[in-house]
């Protein structure tokens, strides 16, 4: 099990990285960027903590291995491809009031 820290600025930093398990959002991040996690097939859990993310960058988590996604109350848009192919992916949770539908293109189990 691999945990990282996900802090401002920090981008593309885990972009394609096998072996992240688990994503601890830092207090101070407002914003998850473009291809944050994208192709990190093994991450299964996101700690949004105290964080007030209010934005979620294009394929920010696309084709992880989350089953189960909570947004925080902050979140209020999923934008395109933000979650698209998380083929494992089976309940979205949180006060999201828009779902871009190709957010959550070709997750089957949805």
């Amino acid at each position: 099990m691999v945990e990282v820290t996900y802090k401002k600025g920090d981008g593309q930093k885990y972009k394609e990285r096998k072996n992240i398990t688990k994503v601890v959002i830092h207090r101070d991040v407002d914003e998850i960027g473009k291809h944050a996690f994208n192709e990190c097939p093994d991450l299964t859990e996101i700690d949004w903590g105290d964080s007030k993310v209010t934005k979620i960058g294009l394929k920010a988590f696309r084709k992880t291995g989350l089953v189960k996604i909570k947004f925080p109350d902050s979140v209020k848009e999923i934008r395109l491809n933000v979650l698209s192919t998380c083929t494992q992916l089976t309940e979205i949770e949180g006060k999201v009031e828009k779902i871009v539908d190709a957010a959550i293109f070709n997750c089957k189990n949805l």
